[in-house]
């Protein structure tokens, strides 16, 4: 071989060769056959490649990719002045992970030669994958503060040597909103960091005031503060008795409350129209849960259809149990699984889902299903993915079955008559029962033509990418539009029903039907479908309710509503959270593929990779110092141990609140004994007459607690739950108390006697029960017009 490559030089892997690596490892390349794959194809084009790279360093090279991708990220958002983050979570393995993103202008690094030239651009950069002991907002917070004083601290000690330093602070302070799902977990995160970037601001304004002014005009605050912290302490003396780090720790606190109390003057101090800037946040909800909340409402509102128009409803489709329970079960169990059971469009997409693409590779007809479409249309046909949460499955899934609604039927006897059996499992027989059903076929025709008419154009405009993607805070009149569109198919159902109904008024956005061939499959079976108007009509009715709910932050006197033009480019929310939900996907993938994966080297891979930083790497790191960095930083990091770290600290906290869950179980058994004792020692008055006045035999008033434990007693006895639950009775005035108290006496003299006798001891047996004969009237004008209230 007549040419040479050296991966190293002086026993150091080269900046190419670290390059080289990365990208290979980016093409999913396992570690340990990165250096064949280097000299394999080295050889096959003639070079003869020097010297060997050992998969421990190829390990560490590519988290030098993640070391320098979090350098690039504080170097961006600063410049940048401005982002939004976003983030999503889940659990795998039983541990909570959260994905994190930014989204800020910034340069792509296609021109590596003057990054500076390319225009900015919005930019979604992946913070990485982080775990979680829980999924508590405040958990969450902490994370994000977590990682942005990492990068930060990072950043600062990077670019120590070129006298660069970048306040961590001022990652909150430049927040700008916060995209996520509509749970309510996210959204008192979202309210949570909106304190924090509040918090952040005032003590940045502190700072830079006390930096850039004479000492005089802080220093009464200062020594004001001072005398806090001294008193805190308790006193002169005591502050002299510390030591030196708990001092440490004091004066740091003293010192923000003094920034903060000072950035608050600085603050209220500024002009209306700067603090209006300054104080610039939004929160926006993804658009895929809106239309996923959207389709659920409209579904909803499907069993009330049947109901109130006391039509037949969609056949049930039982699991096996229930099946059973419903017809051979006792009348209690018939009755249960008829409750529990459901039917309809739903579940019959969903059962399909599980029949033909199964999340479980075992499960299911899977690939016979591909066959025998392949066979029958000249293509395969890859069944809608409801067995996972996915968007628009449900939808696509009826749309799908009543497109192929004979090769389906077909299929499906193919399979039936290929058994030994000559029989349908349960699952089979169900998608059977559910594809014969019509009313259940009439609400498939609902979610199509709901499908059509909304959801496909709706994806269309918020699912857009690259230089044309959706920023959410401009997605106020496509909601109106969504909205609007709903109430004229409501209002005239022929714009999707009539024979000559055409896409250009049938779909909100005037726009080819997503999918024709389900149109003209619905319009052909609408003759055999007689309810399908209302059907579809109520459908469009439940979704538009929740499209009402689910787009409240774009309502008039709302913080996007009041927005400039200027604004709303300036904080760019993804309209989806995507973003987040496929980084988590990848990993569940990953992990599933590389058990032993740890979280840091997969989100080193997947930040280098989706963050651009290779042409960061190229354009900026290039002075012998940054490299070395990146080097000895993977090294430190390493000696941290950090996964093993969480690990201990999900341990404790597993333990911590089991232990703490078992001494709440054992308060509650205590007070549930202490109560039970009291109960046991209670001297019954049996007396109606004693009731009705209410008054004890000397005289005084039976007070609330002592009318309460009366009726607590006879609570015991009260097998058919006829005594108003506790927390009505601890809310009752002393009128209602006594009432009620007459009510379970006179109950308790109705009933049988031996069955209380296993209750209480040496009671003998009442004379002629009394009758339950009070005069309302008679029993006010008795009381006390100014009784005691309890």
């Amino acid at each position: 071989m007549d040419r040479t490559a050296d991966l190293k030089s002086k026993g150091v892997v080269t900046e190419d060769s670290r390059e080289m690596v990365r990208d290979l490892s980016m093409a999913n390349v396992p570690d340990g056959s990165v250096n064949a794959v280097i000299h394999i194809v080295g050889k096959w084009l003639g070079i003869d490649v020097k010297d060997a790279i050992s998969e421990r360093t190829v390990a560490r090279i590519v988290q030098e990719g993640g070391v320098a991708a979090k350098l690039q990220m504080v170097d961006e958002l600063d410049k940048a002045k401005g982002f939004t983050i976003s983030g999503d979570g889940t659990s795998i393995k039983h541990l909570n992970y959260e994905a994190k993103h930014a989204t800020f202008y910034a340069p792509s690094y296609d021109n590596q030669n003057d990054a500076s030239s390319s225009e900015p651009m919005p930019k979604t950069r992946f913070f990485g994958v982080t775990m979680g002991i829980n999924h508590k907002s405040k958990t969450q917070l902490e994370s994000w503060k977590e990682i942005s004083n990492e990068i930060y601290d990072t950043f600062n000690r990077a670019f120590k040597l070129d006298g660069i330093y970048v306040d961590p602070i001022t990652f909150a302070m430049f927040l700008l909103g916060y995209g996520s799902d509509h749970s309510e977990d996210q959204k008192k995160l979202n309210r949570l960091l909106e304190e924090w970037k509040t918090l952040c601001d005032r003590i940045w304004r502190g700072k830079q005031f006390m930096q850039t002014s004479p000492i005089n005009a802080f220093i009464q605050a200062v020594w004001e503060e001072s005398m806090n912290k001294i008193a805190s302490a308790g006193g002169q003396e005591k502050w002299d008795a510390l030591l030196e780090e708990e001092k440490d720790r004091l004066d740091q606190e003293a010192y923000i409350k003094l920034c903060k109390r000072i950035g608050e003057e600085v603050w209220n101090s500024l002009p209306e129209d700067v603090r209006r800037e300054g104080a610039l946040y939004i929160w926006a909800g993804c658009c895929m849960h809106k239309e996923m909340n959207a389709t659920k409402g409209g579904a909803a509102e499907l069993p009330p259809f049947w109901d109130s128009n006391k039509l037949t409803p969609p056949v049930k489709l039982y699991n096996r149990d229930n099946e059973a329970a419903a017809k051979g079960g006792s009348s209690v169990a018939q009755e249960r699984a008829e409750n529990v059971s459901e039917g309809g469009a739903i579940k019959l997409a969903s059962l399909a889902g599980s029949l033909f693409n199964h999340k479980d590779d075992k499960k299911g007809l899977q690939d016979t299903h591909k066959i025998y479409f392949e066979e029958r249309l000249g293509y395969s046909v890859k069944f809608p993915d409801t067995s996972n949460t996915r968007f628009q499955s449900h939808l696509e899934a009826a749309a799908e079955l009543l497109v192929h609604l004979p090769l389906y039927i077909d299929l499906l006897l193919d399979v039936r008559d290929s058994k030994e059996s000559g029989n349908f499992n349960h699952l089979e027989h169900n998608v059977f029962k559910g594809l014969h059903d019509t009313p259940t076929l009439t609400e498939m025709a609902a979610l199509t033509m709901y499908l059509l008419a909304i959801s496909y154009p709706y994806m269309r405009t918020v699912r857009t990418s690259g230089e044309n993607r959706a920023n959410a805070l401009e997605l106020t009149s496509l909601h109106e539009k969504v909205k609007r569109h709903c109430t004229i198919i409501i209002e005239n159902p022929d714009l999707l029903l009539h024979p000559e109904a055409t896409y250009s008024t049938g779909t909100m956005d005037g726009k080819v039907w997503g999918r024709p061939e389900a149109f003209y499959t619905v319009q052909r079976m609408a003759g055999t479908l007689p309810h399908l108007r209302g059907c579809m009509v109520a459908f469009f009715k439940g979704a538009l309710a929740t499209w009402e709910r689910f787009t409240a932050e774009y309502v008039a006197d709302t913080p996007i509503a009041s927005l400039t033009d200027n604004q709303k480019k300036k904080v760019f929310i993804c309209a989806t959270n995507d973003h987040n939900e496929g980084a988590l996907g990848s990993l569940r993938t990953a992990l599933r593929r590389a058990p032993n994966l740890s979280l840091r080297r997969w989100n080193s891979q997947m930040m280098y990779k989706q963050n651009g930083t290779r042409g960061y790497i190229k354009t900026v790191l290039t002075l012998t110092h940054h490299q070395r960095f990146l080097r000895r930083e993977v090294r430190r990091i390493d000696g941290l141990k950090i996964d093993r770290s969480f690990r201990q600290r999900q341990a404790a906290y597993s333990r911590q609140k089991a232990a703490e869950r078992r001494a709440k179980v054992a308060d509650k058994q205590r007070k549930i004994d202490e109560f039970e004792h009291v109960l046991d020692g209670l001297t019954l008055e049996l007396n109606i007459e004693k009731w009705r006045s209410g008054l004890k035999d000397n005289g005084k008033k039976i007070t609330c607690p002592e009318i309460r434990l009366q009726i607590e007693w006879h609570r015991r006895l009260d097998k058919e739950k006829l005594i108003p639950v506790r927390s009505l009775i601890n809310k009752m005035k002393r009128d209602d108390l006594l009432v009620q108290a007459m009510i379970v006496v006179n109950r308790y003299h109705r009933t049988p006697f031996p069955t209380y006798t296993m209750f209480v001891d040496n009671i003998s047996p009442p004379p002629e029960p009394p009758t339950l004969d009070i005069d309302w009237e008679e029993q006010e004008a008795r009381e006390d017009a100014d009784m005691e209230e309890c």
